[in-house]
């Protein structure tokens, strides 16, 4: 079974999940990454440059830091 958790996001490519239970999005479209709360409120966390196309995204278990890779730029943010 598939529940929709949001809607209206710009090419959401890939997903981290936070360990307060957010689910962070790469939006490849809008080149942002975004966050979704369990309810499905969505706030942008970060875009624009020196983001172009957000491909991969990661949390660091250790301090909760987000990792970006720019397919692009190819860049680690």
């Amino acid at each position: 079974m598939v529940v929709p958790v949001a809607s209206g996001l710009a090419g959401p490519i890939r997903i981290a999940l936070e360990r307060n239970g957010d689910i962070l999005v790469a939006e490849l479209s809008a080149a942002r990454i975004s966050r979704v709360t369990p309810q499905g409120s969505v706030t942008p966390v970060f875009g624009g440059a020196p983001l172009v196309r957000p491909f991969g995204l990661a949390v660091d278990p250790e301090d909760g830091a987000i990792l970006v890779a720019d397919d692009r730029t190819r860049a680690l943010h």
